[in-house]
This record gives C-alpha cells, sequence and structure tokens, in this order.
C-alpha cells in the first residue's frame, strides 16, 4: 500500500515539473519565495 502512495507522489510531482517547465506562468505559481510569502503575508508567525 505504501509502495502505491510513494508511486502516485512521485508520478504526481513529475507531470507538475514537467508542466511547469513547459508553461513558464505555472512555475512562477509553483515556486516557494519567501519574500513574497512575507509580503503577502500568507501565513502568520505565532
Amino acid at each position: 500500500m505504501n509502495g502505491y502512495i510513494t508511486l502516485a507522489l512521485v508520478t504526481v510531482t513529475v507531470l507538475a515539473s514537467w508542466q511547469a517547465w513547459e508553461r513558464p506562468k505555472l512555475m512562477d505559481r509553483l515556486i516557494l519565495w519567501p519574500p513574497a510569502i512575507d509580503r503577502q503575508q500568507q501565513y502568520a508567525v505565532c
């Protein structure tokens, strides 16, 4: 069971990465950029 979950996660990651390489706008949306998160306050530090 764990092998199938791992394989599914790897497959989804590979497909998302491949699509992001093909579409720069998608890559920009998927990349974690800490200054943008801080500016938009997408999380709060407790």
